[in-house]
């Protein structure tokens, strides 16, 4: 999927290095694609997820981009 993705945005390097340096960051420092994922996963999970829950219009919330996977204990 990111190489899709990258088919769209070619310049995606770039960008995310120009975005670091924006943020006093070194584009060579940060994390991987995996790392970045599963954090955002563990923390789509926690009380950052209901702290952060995106409301519709309608005042809704929006179902969650991750859901907890099935317990196969």
């Amino acid at each position: 999927m990111a190489e899709q993705y990258r088919e769209d945005v070619p310049d995606l390097d770039r960008r995310r290095d120009r975005a670091a340096r924006a943020l006093g960051l070194v584009p060579a420092g940060l994390p991987s694609e995996a790392t970045v994922l599963a954090r955002l996963v563990e923390l789509s999970r926690g009380p950052v997820a209901e702290a952060c829950r995106v409301i519709g219009y309608e005042g809704d919330p929006f179902a969650p981009l991750f859901v907890p996977a099935p317990d196969h204990t």
